[in-house]
């Protein structure tokens, strides 16, 4: 049984990844990093559901002083999580951007509109040079 059920989940992947084949590093890369990306919100995710399940432990059993300590150990935890999984997430967006130059991390970054040199500022602004 367990192998019909192998077989189905492979025979549904396989086409998938071989329509999403790189042509070259770049977009391996970019297969990679969304992957990544994906991957973290999927981990962010869980770090929150932690921190609000250490919460509701903390509320819901107010009067035990160890299911109290359980729920702040769990709140920790996922605080810790997150800061962690954002720290990595921007990590990967910055070598995305520093190697790659490619536009959006994911996670609201991106180009930041400033101008490659003076004379084109001055055209994209209106500014006048001799003011």
């Amino acid at each position: 049984m367990k192998i019909k059920k192998f077989i189905l989940i492979l025979s549904v992947l396989v086409p998938v990844s071989v329509f999403a084949q790189p042509q070259n590093f770049e977009d391996f890369a970019g297969v990679i990093i969304n992957i990544g990306n994906n991957l973290a919100l999927l981990f962010v995710t869980a770090a929150f559901a932690a921190f609000l399940w250490g919460v509701a432990r903390t509320i819901l059993h107010a009067d035990s002083a160890d299911e109290r300590e359980k729920g702040k150990k769990t709140m920790a935890y996922g605080l810790v999580s997150l800061f962690i999984i954002s720290a990595l997430w921007g990590i990967m967006a910055l070598s995305r951007n520093t190697f790659f130059n490619s536009g959006s991390s994911g996670m609201g970054g991106g180009d930041a509109g400033g101008c490659s040199s003076l004379d084109e500022c001055e055209s994209e602004y209106g500014l006048d040079p001799n003011m």
